[in-house]
């Protein structure tokens, strides 16, 4: 899968920039999606946008720096979706047992003969 990245070489303005970058943790989602985020490489990475290992380097140092963007963006979204208080509705709700009284003891028993 190739993403497209415009007719540019190389980034040079900011939006060109933070376009590479979207491009890349784009690419890097969509293999890990297919394959298993341990065997995607930077340079799986950097083919599938389209540039040189080289220059994917130039955004982010490592594979794992980009898998956790992508983690805290997936983070992020999921905390936005979470409702602010939980429903409390009777169902919902645990059930716990009242505590058993304890069992009377033997000498109760023989007292009472």
């Amino acid at each position: 899968m190739t993403v497209s990245t415009e007719t540019f070489q190389r980034a040079r303005r900011p939006e060109q920039k933070a376009q590479r970058r979207e491009a890349i943790l784009a690419a890097a989602a969509d293999l890990a999606r297919r394959d298993r985020v341990r065997e995607v490489t930077l340079s799986d990475i950097a083919r599938a946008v389209g540039i040189h290992k080289s220059a994917l380097l130039r955004y982010f140092e490592t594979r794992e720096q980009i898998f956790l963007e992508l983690t805290g963006r997936a983070w992020k979204t999921g905390a936005r979706r979470r409702p602010r208080r939980w429903p409390r509705s009777p169902r919902a709700m645990p059930t716990v047992p009242p505590p058993r009284s304890p069992p009377a003891s033997s000498n109760a028993r023989s007292s009472a003969i």
